[in-house]
């Protein structure tokens, strides 16, 4: 007897352990306001952070020191770290599984570790930002400084300055970022054979050059041959230069912004630039963004170029057609709301894809031929917002097969219920359970 009931009272306590960790992850920060016990109950704890790691700053100080949650919360997020036990910020292997998940998470280990060469090659070799969350001496040693500004240009604003006289160090962070331009010493940025390797790492390097450099034509070629967006540093003279424009473009389409009006005005330019970048549509002249040939090799391109032709291409059934053929919903995004209300274009595009009767009006989305074919192809969109509830209640009442599919709200509905028994397809079994008393 005595056997029977503690087998009893270990079912309830797995149930009771279970309901309490399903009510403490209901939000983020709903741990915090729990009892005390349970801030204290290790399986509820461990429950909680492992999906919301964060939430270990709610835990007891003994659960904050023990190895088991400490795991668990940094597992879902390293950052969880930073409300571990000093012990624990002090501890080798968790602070390693930490930064594992989030390279950040280093700036809340010890000090101790925060001086560990392996540990800091770890986090650089990631990251290099988080070079100055470091022991300073790292700063000055060239194995973590190459690899500091190998992954993050920007690491070199950290480092001692015999490093920021290293040519090759440089270079190397300015593949990055062409802002530690401003944190390379004197003696290299005054050198124009520098600048040269510079440009041929990083174009963008121009915008902090003057303009002696700037109205250098094979300097500014090479520079938009790397970045195209350095044309926007380029002199007037420069700017107007056909070849020069053209390399810019072919390398990064967005140079368009830039670019002087005459050649947002030239067809053949123009052509060129969308069939390298479709985008460039928005920056063109406005009589190419209604020209059927310009905007369908924008299309091709990039359909969301879409976007930016005119009123009058984007009712073209060609242009539109075309969008639709490449990404529906895409082409859906950007169409008048005219083929939003055509039940026609509405049905061709569920038929393809049934999610997409969330573009439709608001009466083809209640239209039953359109829900219907919406369905059929996906009948998961009666468990979202796609269809008002109306529809979802009409469907399934007329197609109780589908219960499956509703949310759990609508599954507890007594005419549902009655819809889904009469149905040969649907799972029963499951039903009967939930009819009891509707009939």
């Amino acid at each position: 007897m005595v056997r029977h009931e503690s087998k009893n009272s270990y079912h309830i306590y797995k149930i009771m352990t279970r309901r309490n960790i399903e009510q403490y992850t209901k939000f983020e920060h709903a741990l915090f306001y729990a009892e005390d016990c349970i801030k204290k109950n290790k399986k509820i704890v461990m429950g909680v952070v492992s999906v919301y790691g964060n939430a270990l700053q709610y835990a007891s100080p003994e659960l904050q020191n023990d190895r088991d949650v400490v795991r668990k919360a940094i597992m879902q997020n390293g950052m969880a770290l930073l409300y571990a036990s000093k012990d624990l910020q002090d501890d080798e292997d968790i602070v390693n599984l930490a930064i594992d998940n989030k390279t950040a998470a280093i700036q809340y280990a010890s000090e101790r570790l925060r001086k560990n060469f392996e540990i800091a090659t770890k986090v650089v070799s990631k990251n290099g930002m988080w070079l100055g969350k470091l022991s300073p001496e790292f700063m000055d040693n060239e194995t973590i400084v190459r690899l500091a500004v190998q992954t993050y240009g920007k690491a070199l604003r950290f480092v001692a300055t015999r490093f920021r006289e290293n040519e090759e160090i440089c270079l190397k962070a300015l593949e990055n970022s062409e802002d530690v331009f401003r944190n390379i010493s004197e003696t290299l940025t005054k050198d124009p054979d520098f600048i040269r390797k510079a440009i041929e790492r990083n174009g963008m390097v121009l915008k902090f050059l003057n303009a002696t450099y700037r109205q250098d034509r094979e300097l500014v070629m090479k520079a938009v041959q790397t970045k195209g967006m350095a044309i926007c540093f380029a002199s007037d003279n420069l700017k107007n230069d056909r070849e020069i424009v053209i390399a810019a473009i072919t390398q990064n389409g967005e140079a368009m912004r830039c670019i002087p009006s005459r050649f947002k005005d030239d067809r053949d330019f123009v052509m060129q630039a969308v069939r390298n970048y479709g985008l460039a549509l928005a920056f063109v002249s406005g009589r190419f963004q209604e020209d059927r040939e310009v905007v369908s090799t924008a299309i091709q391109q990039n359909v969301s170029s879409l976007q930016f032709a005119s009123e009058k291409s984007r009712m073209d059934e060609f242009i539109i057609d075309l969008a639709f053929e490449i990404d529906p919903e895409i082409c859906l995004k950007y169409v008048p709301d005219s083929f939003r209300e055509n039940k026609w274009f509405m049905l061709k595009a569920v038929r393809k894809k049934g999610a997409l009767i969330e573009y439709a009006s608001d009466e083809i989305a209640e239209d039953k031929d359109v829900v219907m074919a919406a369905i059929e192809n996906d009948p998961s969109i009666l468990h979202s917002n796609a269809l008002s509830e109306m529809v979802q209640l009409w469907v399934l009442q007329k197609h109780g097969h589908l219960y499956k599919y509703a949310n759990e709200r609508l599954q507890k509905n007594p005419s549902i219920i009655r819809s889904a028994l009469r149905s040969k397809d649907v799972e029963c079994y499951k039903i009967r359970k939930l009819s009891i008393g509707t009939e």
